[in-house]
């Protein structure tokens, strides 16, 4: 009888495990509050080189692209899998640099916004089967700490960026921090 009891609590805990195993993306939108989750006590850094360009199909993956244009020049742009899923992206992306200045947006149009304060800046994209984006500016060769979410959630596993002459996916951290080479 114990034997049993075993069997039937493995296999219980057993099909719990594989039940959650599963990747869900919830597709809701928000309370209309931009504070982001707090961030994870380490931040990994990447590095990125100057004069790569990402390109992307818009509306059929999720994807935020980071580009150093090198100097002082960055842009990130976003893409979503409305195509495929008849869902929009809501992205929170938050960009940090010591001297940090937002040069434009790229595409902007409903509700998409960009909002600067002292050393951050907060964007704001609501993409579709389109490309939403932001150029911005930093001190000579500065790195830059990126904090990335897409409905809520650490959208770090969505960022691509070419480092050493090959092009990654996924930040190993949220934030991460970006290294110009």
């Amino acid at each position: 009888m114990q034997s049993l009891k075993l069997l039937r609590s493995v296999l219980v805990v057993g099909s719990f495990a594989l039940a959650s195993s599963g990747c869900i993306v919830v597709h809701d939108h928000d309370d209309g509050s931009s504070n982001p989750p707090p961030p994870p006590p380490d931040e990994d850094s990447e590095v990125i080189d100057h004069g790569q360009a990402l390109t992307t199909d818009p509306g059929s993956g999720v994807a935020i692209l980071v580009e150093y244009e090198g100097g002082t020049s960055w842009n990130i742009q976003t893409t979503c899998d409305t195509d495929k899923s008849g869902y929009s992206c809501p992205f929170d992306i938050y960009i940090r640099a010591n001297s940090l200045t937002s040069t434009g947006g790229i595409e902007l149009e409903g509700s998409d916004y960009i909002e600067q304060n002292a050393d951050e800046i907060h964007a704001a994209f609501d993409t579709e089967s389109d490309v939403d984006g932001i150029t911005f500016q930093t001190g000579q060769n500065e790195s830059v700490e990126l904090e990335v979410y897409v409905d809520g959630n650490s959208a770090a596993p969505y960022v691509f960026w070419v480092g050493h002459n090959e092009t990654h996916t996924g930040a190993l951290s949220n934030p991460a921090i970006y290294i110009p080479n």
